[in-house]
């Protein structure tokens, strides 16, 4: 497929040799039609189009992620995007997944790629789509201040064209970026702004919850924390998503002292055996050995701090890095990031919204 897309449409003819097609009886049915795809490319490559061929290499690619086989999606993934080059929806999506995987230089190509051609094609919501992206890549690298200007620069281009939902997720992504370096006032009024923006019922609404609980946590607020933490919970279904949720939670429970609970959902956490190659998983780590921690569980808390700064440096996250490393350094006096402190109003009232606006969603139709 490489071959094929680096080729003028004018050279296809007769690209490949002519010969039987290996096959494919062993392949699982909801790849059959992308593998059918892919064999008449091989076959006629002067009349495949661009569109058909990056779909079928994303159906390829999703189901390869889904089933485990992380290179080959990765793989499929950037052959989508290079089949149809002029498409910036591809390159995004190529991006995100090469970021999730921590290749870091090669997701922010796709990226620059996919802001280029947007702003050519007056594509706006793929071009806030890639500021958005790139942002969350600068996040994960540690690279605060570069991730605040995307940040800002999604906010406006969001604002001018009327897109409230990529506006609520560059609102999300500040909370993290500001409560990095502890602004924590400007952190509360986007996560305000984010609620806002998306509405009762929308997807990112647990993220933004677990986002916005995190951030209370780091100020002692546990007790606002903690229920909107399990609101989210509830209301979870990713798998990752659903593993630092339940990192955080067990880190609110030690928060306020609840030592049951902590050791209920330590349980839960171990039970799920999440890989390190999981976006979150050192992120996870750090929060559970904070909790740890709290409670005078110092060996174990070590144990954990030590995991997640080695999952953390793997995967080029240096922030949370930075975090392992910290809480390493306060372990001997058993000091956490923030003491037990009564939540301001405007962080309960805050709580009381989410956790109604999430149990309102999770609630059987």
């Amino acid at each position: 497929m490489a071959l094929w897309s680096e080729c003028e449409p004018s050279q296809r003819l007769g690209l490949f040799r002519p010969g039987e097609p290996e096959s494919a009886h062993d392949a699982p049915s909801s790849v059959m039609p992308a593998l059918a795809a892919l064999a008449h490319v091989v076959s006629q490559p002067e009349a495949a189009r661009p569109a058909y061929v990056s779909q079928a290499c994303t159906a390829i690619s999703d189901w390869a992620q889904g089933a485990g086989h992380a290179s080959t999606a990765l793989l499929f993934a950037e052959l989508a995007a290079v089949a149809e080059p002029n498409n910036p929806v591809a390159a995004v999506a190529t991006g995100r997944a090469l970021r999730d995987a921590a290749r870091y230089a090669r997701a922010r190509r796709w990226f620059d790629r996919a802001e280029r051609v947007a702003h050519l094609a007056a594509d706006h919501q793929t071009r806030a789509d890639a500021f958005l992206a790139l942002g969350v890549l600068e996040e994960r690298r540690g690279k605060l201040r570069q991730a605040m200007r995307m940040m800002r620069r999604t906010f406006r281009l969001a604002k001018r064209h009327g897109l409230a939902d990529i506006g609520g997720h560059a609102h999300q992504n500040a909370v993290a970026i500001c409560g990095q370096t502890h602004r924590f006032a400007e952190a509360q009024a986007h996560a305000e702004a984010a609620v806002t923006l998306y509405g009762p019922g929308h997807s990112h609404l647990p993220a933004l919850a677990q986002d916005i609980s995190r951030l209370w946590c780091e100020q002692g607020y546990f007790d606002a924390a903690l229920p909107v933490l399990e609101a989210a919970l509830a209301a979870m279904i990713d798998p990752d998503q659903r593993y630092i949720v339940t990192a955080n939670l067990a880190r609110a429970a030690a928060g306020v002292g609840d030592r049951d609970l902590f050791l209920r959902v330590w349980r839960e956490l171990e039970q799920l055996d999440a890989p390190a190659t999981w976006r979150f998983a050192a992120d996870a780590l750090v929060g559970l050995g904070e909790g740890a921690m709290m409670l005078g569980f110092a060996v174990a808390a070590r144990d954990l701090a030590v995991k997640g700064l080695t999952v953390a440096r793997d995967r080029g996250e240096s922030v949370t890095a930075a975090e392992a490393e910290d809480l390493i350094f306060r372990l001997p006096q058993g000091q956490p990031v923030a003491p037990r402190k009564p939540p301001p109003d405007r962080e309960l009232l805050l709580a009381a919204r989410l956790v109604r606006m999430l149990t309102e969603a999770a609630a059987p139709r």
